[in-house]
């Protein structure tokens, strides 16, 4: 019997997310365990003067090279059992999010047949 899986927690074959992007379709068989992601925008990092200060007095001081900021764009991704299957969809410059929705369908469709045949295998 699958546990309940709390918000900001999933256990997938070994791999864990900390995330509260989580959600989870029940097929029947080990959960698809998803995220909703929306992705960022990186532009590069203007160091600021206080940062250069303790650049200076702190020669540990790490500076990001690069500022994010919220996207419009949005990505799905599914846990991944590392057996080369698609994973991850998201918005694109050729296709949005909403063109892929069937194939993210597909794909957990395709995970939990296969899951039931390995559950039922002799």
């Amino acid at each position: 019997m699958d546990r309940p899986v709390r918000r900001g927690e999933s256990h997938h074959l070994g791999h864990s997310w900390d995330s509260d992007d989580l959600f989870v379709i029940h097929t029947g068989e080990p959960c698809a365990d998803i995220r909703l992601l929306q992705e960022n925008d990186r532009s590069p990092h203007a160091p600021t003067a206080r940062e250069l200060a303790q650049k200076k007095s702190w020669s540990y001081t790490r500076i990001p090279e690069y500022d994010c900021t919220p996207s419009t764009r949005l990505r799905i991704e599914l846990a991944t059992n590392w057996d080369g299957r698609w994973h991850t969809w998201g918005d694109r410059q050729r296709w949005t999010l909403d063109d892929k929705l069937g194939k993210v369908i597909d794909e957990i469709e395709a995970r939990s047949q296969t899951a039931r045949e390995k559950r039922i295998e002799p």
